[in-house]
């Protein structure tokens, strides 16, 4: 965990560059688009967690659209980053191995992009129980996760696969397994850095009825 903290809090976050830009991402884009989709209506009585903020992009996008924010990043210099770039919203330094530092019911979303590819099985499970646990009844759980699969075999199934880690669809599903409200969706990302470019992302919203 030290190994990964140091390469997003000194690597990512360490420069002054903002490495995708300032514009929100696709997949951030879309989900507020399924979600006005479901009759949500966008206004300040709205609260939205992002787990795993970054530098703030797509949470300023969510204040922007009517949402109360708060962000959670373990690499302290992408918290004052998003500090900086949109001190509308609130931001907290936050360890989510050691939980969400949130009551119950919470927030009426909680969003998480392009976080869980980078833990075991286990650590996936618990963090998406804390996910559930601080979103309220009738609002939504956000994953998505870039799709980086292994040059020799390509799984329909298998969403990642980086550095040993591999991760499967039902990793994801099965968590979700009672819930009926479920909204699968493959969407494209665009970056910038390093020349244009696009991934591949596995997005999913489940609305916690149950």
């Amino acid at each position: 965990m030290n190994i990964l903290l140091n390469f997003w809090n000194e690597i990512i976050y360490g420069s002054d560059n903002l490495l995708w830009g300032c514009n929100p991402s696709n997949v951030a884009e879309l989900v507020l688009k399924v979600l006005t989709k479901n009759k949500i209506k966008s206004n300040n009585t709205l609260t939205l967690l992002d787990v795993g903020c970054g530098y703030g992009r797509d949470a300023k996008f969510f204040c922007e659209s009517g949402f109360n924010v708060v962000g959670i990043d373990y690499s302290k210099n992408a918290i004052l980053k998003a500090q900086k770039n949109n001190p509308n919203s609130s931001y907290m330094l936050c360890n989510i191995l050691n939980g969400l530092p949130f009551d119950n019911k919470a927030f009426f979303v909680c969003y998480c992009n392009a976080v869980l590819q980078w833990f075991n099985i286990a650590q996936i499970q618990f963090i998406i129980g804390e996910m559930l646990r601080v979103t309220k009844i009738g609002g939504f759980v956000v994953i998505a996760i870039p799709m980086f699969f292994d040059t020799e075999k390509r799984n329909k199934e298998l969403i990642f696969s980086n550095n040993g880690i591999k991760l499967f669809k039902y990793d994801i599903l099965k968590q979700f397994s009672s819930f009926k409200f479920k909204n699968e969706i493959y969407i494209k990302e665009y970056h910038t850095h390093g020349g244009y470019h696009e991934h591949d992302y596995y997005l999913l919203l489940v609305k916690t009825i149950n």
